[in-house]
């Protein structure tokens, strides 16, 4: 089959070959000391990567729950730039930090 037949048969199908692969973004937690994410996960751009932190901050503190401060998730870009830290607390306190782009 044709380079040109399997793109015509993607593209019905719906799926675009030529599509840009989903930037890959680390979570790492940092207490004192930094656990590092060797694998990350697909987010489509640095708001979804944020958003990701935040929900990860809010599951880390439902799950610990031990009044501990300082914890955070931090989000790095392919670059290895750290763009985002969410603080992990409960309640209203809760706060985000912007990184170098924001």
């Amino acid at each position: 089959m044709s380079t040109d037949r399997i793109l015509e048969h993607a593209w019905l199908d719906g799926i675009d070959l030529k599509e840009e692969p989903m930037p890959i973004f680390h979570f790492d937690i940092a207490d004192g000391v930094r656990l590092e994410d060797p694998v990350g996960l697909d987010c489509k751009n640095e708001h979804d990567a944020r958003k990701t932190a935040d929900l990860i901050a809010r599951q880390i503190a439902i799950d610990l729950d031990d009044g501990h401060e300082g914890r955070c998730v931090v989000v790095i870009d392919e670059a290895g730039s750290e763009i985002y830290k969410k603080e992990v607390c409960r309640g209203s306190l809760c706060g985000s930090f912007a990184g170098a782009t924001g």
